[in-house]
């Protein structure tokens, strides 16, 4: 855990150093901030408040007239170039290794993401696909899209990348010259330790490791590091081979060698076939996972075990680790070699499912001095689960871990993109870029002038638990849906920060967005909505007149206006007293009331249902055929009663009935009611508990 201290320019909000009482190595292979600068100085800045270099991450940043980074060098690594149009919506990133003396050129068109001029996946709105080339049956050698889900929680981090379908892969090595380019990718130590296969006279199966326990370089054979995740299953096996004629000895490298040379192995090797480096890991990763005094004890141990069987001490070795790079010796192991000398034998292990994010290092080795052993055929069969990724985060965005299957997938905090070149560890957010080691922006805030008590570098109003920068402009709260039952059944992470309900009652997800898709969707009123509606309906009770009044966006309700007949009441005034106080106007309620004789009796009921047109001035009417017309762009309320029949009288020959009543009301808009009747004390007070929730 970082323990940073931060200094500002004098009379400023500008950084200009970080401390940080945690040295570099006792968190070397974390994504968190690196104390690689002891000056005065750290940081600096542009006369437009742009960041421009960072000694910590020994870069300098060059900004177009969009105050947009247009470069980042990266001292002794490389640079990262811009391009975007004239909207700052970026276009392409080119990477330049200068070390590898490679170049990488992304290309974003639209939701379409290339690399190298070659497709890598379309994102959507609910994650993205991406092409896969079919590799065996009737298909074999067409492309297909594999759908990403991206499982995000309330704030729109990628928790989890789920697949929609599980991938297995099988990775096997034949160890011939034929298929080394391919082999070589995947597996380590393949070149080293590859020579004549013993007795074979097949072309197409010449060759094979060949293992000397006595040579450093040579005691571990053909390994391979996979990412992990729950629910993964799979099967290791190899064939195996010694002759019986050899001498061997008694002696035996120490455990300590074992793990020296399988560093050795492992250290320029692949993490499911990506490239140690272009994973986003590094070698003190390995070396953390196998240098673990646990590690060194329980090879020590595997390797004594073997001492007291027949044979020699060779075998197909799996070491589990958790994501923290803990060992996991319950279900890691070592298959020794079949004990039939002069022939290749099969062996084969099925260890138990993982059961959370980690890795898996699969190697085999010989630790017999004096007696040669050969293995060919190694096999991983990986039975994938349907999670690809798991991501867990610190508030302002540092990952705490993640762990996957090598399948790379860039976007995390908010669903926004992060540059890992470099070690960089920075979100693009659209408008500015993100330090998530910091918490802090590179750039001032294009909104600063609206939130001028705030710092223009701080992130989400410095409470990322509760506000969300959608693309880097200006923090908000994320939008939440409720049922008409008060249930929370979707979350979007749009920074408006409102609460909403959808008219439906269904929390199925499919009801929901089928509702908001056909529009179902309306405010939460605020307290003060409520408050109001609660006197429409005491003074509807109490003259029989409709009465009404205009809610703001912000919750404001206006004074209530009343129809002073028995017509519509009209809302016009409402909306000039709004927004002459500066306030929109969002929606309007009005109520329709009851009809009682001279004996206060109810005879006609005011339904909640949205009413024709009767009169009054059209453009100052709230009801379906002017809805949209007096300037309110969200569904309208109407106010009514449910009438039960109480009773019958009959004078001169003319019958009159009387009703008991429940206030109920509705939403509709221009198409008419949009929503079911629903009961008002029911309503209100899911309402009030809606408002009274601390997002």
């Amino acid at each position: 855990m970082d323990q940073l201290q931060y200094t500002y320019a004098a009379n400023s909000n500008q950084l200009i150093k970080v401390k940080d009482n945690v040295t570099v190595a006792a968190t070397g292979t974390l994504p968190d901030f690196k104390d690689k600068a002891d000056l005065g100085v750290e940081y600096t800045y542009d006369d437009n408040g742009n960041q421009i270099s960072d000694e910590n991450k020994g870069i300098t940043i060059t900004y177009n007239y969009l105050n947009k980074p247009a470069k980042i060098n990266i001292n002794g690594k490389g640079n990262i170039s811009y391009m975007y149009d004239a909207a700052g919506n970026r276009l392409r990133k080119t990477i330049h290794d200068d070390v590898a003396n490679t170049t990488e050129v992304w290309d974003y068109m639209g939701n379409f993401v290339y690399k190298d001029n070659v497709l890598q996946y379309i994102l959507n709105e609910e994650g993205r696909s991406r092409p896969e080339v079919v590799t065996s049956g009737a298909q074999s050698g067409q492309t297909k899209f594999v759908y990403d889900y991206f499982i995000k929680d309330h704030l729109g981090n990628v928790r989890s990348t789920i697949s929609a379908q599980p991938i297995n892969q099988q990775y096997l090595a034949q160890h011939e010259i034929a298929t080394a380019g391919s082999e070589q990718l995947i597996f380590d130590n393949i070149a080293l330790v590859r020579d004549d296969k013993p007795g074979s006279i097949n072309p197409g199966d010449l060759k094979a490791a060949h293992l000397i326990a006595s040579d450093p370089h040579k005691r571990i054979g053909t390994a391979i590091m996979l990412r992990v995740m729950p629910g993964d299953k799979f099967t290791f096996g190899a064939d195996s081979y010694y002759e019986s004629d050899q001498t061997e000895t008694n002696e035996t490298p120490s455990a300590e060698d074992v793990v020296n040379s399988l560093l050795t192995t492992l250290t320029g090797g692949t993490v499911g076939g990506i490239p140690v480096t272009d994973a986003g890991e590094n070698v003190s990763m390995i070396n953390q996972a196998l240098s673990n005094q646990e590690t060194i004890d329980f090879i020590k141990t595997q390797m004594e075990l073997q001492q007291n069987t027949n044979g020699p001490k060779a075998a197909l070795n799996y070491l589990f680790f958790d994501q923290g790079f803990k060992l996991m010796p319950a279900i890691s192991g070592k298959l020794g070699v079949t004990v039939t000398p002069g022939q290749f034998n099969n062996m084969s292990v099925s260890p138990t499912p993982m059961t959370e994010p980690g890795y898996v290092v699969v190697f085999v080795d010989n630790n017999s001095i004096g007696t040669d052993v050969w293995f060919d055929n190694v096999q991983v069969s990986h039975f994938n689960g349907e999670v690809l990724e798991e991501n867990h985060y610190y508030p302002f965005g540092l990952t705490i871990s993640q762990s996957g299957i090598g399948v790379d997938q860039p976007y995390k905090l908010t669903t926004k993109e992060l540059e890992k070149a470099f070690d960089l560890n920075m979100y693009d957010f659209g408008a500015r870029q993100f330090d998530m080691q910091l918490g802090r922006w590179t750039s001032i805030d294009p909104l600063a002038e609206l939130m001028r008590r705030h710092s223009p570098y701080n992130y989400a109003f410095n409470n990322p638990v509760r506000f969300i920068d959608p693309d880097g402009m200006a923090p908000g709260d994320p939008t939440d849906y409720y049922n008409l039952k008060g249930s929370l059944v979707k979350t979007t992470e749009d920074g408006s920060s409102e609460k909403k309900y959808v008219l439906v009652e269904s929390s199925k997800s499919e009801k929901v967005d089928e509702a908001l898709n056909n529009g179902l969707v309306a405010p939460v009123p605020s307290n003060e909505s409520i408050s109001q509606m609660d006197k429409v309906y005491e003074n509807m009770d109490q003259t029989g007149f409709e009465h009404g009044f205009v809610a703001a966006s912000d919750g404001t309700a206006s004074d209530i206006k009343t129809s002073e007949s028995n017509n519509h009441v009209e809302l016009g005034g409402a909306i000039d007293d709004l927004k002459s106080a500066g306030k929109t106007p969002y929606y309007d309620v009005h109520g329709h009331s009851n009809f009682s004789d001279k004996n206060g009796q109810i005879v006609d009921v005011g339904m909640p249902e949205p009413s024709g047109m009767k009169g009054g001035t059209p453009e100052k009417r709230g009801d379906t055929e002017v809805y949209g017309k007096i300037g309110l762009n969200q569904p309208s309320i109407v106010l009514g009663y449910e009438g039960t029949l109480h009773s019958n009288t009959t004078i001169d020959g003319k019958t009159t009935s009387y009703f008991t009543t429940a206030k109920q009301l509705s939403f509709y808009n221009a198409n008419g009611r949009i929503s079911p009747i629903i009961d008002y004390d029911k309503f209100k007070k899911i309402t009030l508990k809606i408002n009274n929730t601390v997002k």
